[in-house]
């Protein structure tokens, strides 16, 4: 749900395993701990950061 494309679960297999590891957790406890989302979501795509690098004043520019 985060606006930055980069930040969002890349693979349907990411999603799943976080799914599983909730599920897994909630059988076994009764919660769900906190944890690092989307540590096996991998993609074989070429991502692109949605982040301005080196262009101050045009980020400025823009801003204003």
């Amino acid at each position: 749900m985060v606006k930055q494309p980069e930040k969002r679960y890349q693979s349907a297999g990411g999603l799943l395993g976080d799914l599983i590891r909730c599920r897994d957790e909630i059988a076994a406890t009764g919660t769900v701990s906190d944890f690092h989302i989307g540590l096996k979501d991998v993609t074989r795509r070429v991502v692109f950061i949605s982040k301005m690098v080196g262009r101050k004043n045009e980020t400025a520019l823009i801003s204003t």
